[in-house]
């Protein structure tokens, strides 16, 4: 996902001292930088909501009548050989 064009800056403000030094004192252990912990954070939070919309759409697919898959493979198969399916 490493884009190869010229970085974006971006700014945080971070108004809680407390988290602040907590997470430059892991960076330093880790022997991480900042950017790269902001990163990872973004990253992390963009696949949460990806999976949340995931979940969003199995809940609302929830009571829809459902199909066994050989059944769904077999309609396919006649399908694509041109037959009518019952």
């Amino acid at each position: 996902m490493a884009d190869e064009q010229k970085p974006i800056k971006l700014t945080v403000q971070i108004h809680d001292r407390a988290l602040y030094r907590a997470v430059r004192h892991l960076a330093v252990e880790q022997e991480r930088s900042l950017r790269e912990i902001v990163v990872e954070a973004l990253q992390a939070w963009v696949q949460r909501q990806e999976e949340m919309e995931d979940l969003r759409a199995i809940h609302e697919t929830q009571g829809e009548e459902s199909y066994p898959w050989d059944q769904v493979k077999r309609e396919l198969r006649t399908n694509h050989e041109g037959e009518q399916v019952a």
